[in-house]
C-alpha cells in the first residue's frame, strides 16, 4: 500500500471554479430572487461547458432547475445573472442553492452550494459572501494521472 505524500496547503489557495456573488450564505430571499455566479474559464475542457442551477427545499425536494451552456473562452458570458422564481408553501423554509457544471460525460467538474431562507413574503435579507475559495482541494491523485492497481490513494485539503 502506498503511502501519502505530507499534508501541506496550496499557496495561494485556489479560487473556485463556480463562485456565488450574490445571495451570501442564510441569506433570506423572497421570489423572485437575483443569483450572480462568476463561472471561472474551464481550462481542461474546450467547447461547450454546461451547467446547471438547482434549488432544493428544506426536506430535499427540488423546487428550481434550469440548465445552460456556454462556449469556453466566452469572456462577456464568466458572469451569469439569473433570477431565481420559487413557490413554497410555508411562510419560510431553509433551501440549498447548487450550481454545477458538467463535462462532456456529464461527469460533474465543480460544484458550489449555499444555504438559503426562502420566505413567501416579507422584506429580504441579503448577506455578503464569506470567500471565494475552493471548499475541497484534492491533492492527490494529479489530474491525467494512470492509475493502476485494486487501490487508490486520495489526499486533499
Amino acid at each position: 500500500m502506498g503511502t501519502p505524500e505530507p499534508l501541506t496547503l496550496p499557496d495561494p489557495l485556489p479560487q473556485a471554479e463556480i463562485q456565488i456573488i450574490n445571495p451570501g450564505r442564510l441569506s433570506r430571499v423572497i421570489s423572485p430572487f437575483k443569483l450572480h455566479v462568476f463561472l471561472a474559464p474551464a481550462l481542461s475542457i474546450k467547447g461547450e461547458l454546461n451547467y446547471q442551477v438547482s434549488l432544493y427545499g428544506d426536506d430535499g425536494r427540488l423546487l428550481v432547475r434550469e440548465s445552460f451552456s456556454r462556449e469556453d473562452g466566452d469572456g462577456d458570458s464568466s458572469h451569469l445573472v439569473l433570477d431565481i422564481q420559487f413557490d413554497i408553501t410555508k411562510s419560510a423554509e431553509t433551501a440549498r442553492l447548487e450550481i454545477s457544471s458538467q463535462d462532456e460525460y456529464e461527469r460533474i467538474t465543480a460544484i458550489t452550494t449555499t444555504d438559503l431562507v426562502l420566505l413567501s413574503g416579507g422584506e429580504e435579507e441579503i448577506k455578503a459572501i464569506q470567500d471565494l475559495f475552493d471548499n475541497l482541494v484534492i491533492q492527490q491523485p494529479i489530474p491525467s494521472t494512470l492509475i493502476q492497481g485494486d487501490i487508490l490513494i486520495i489526499q486533499g485539503v
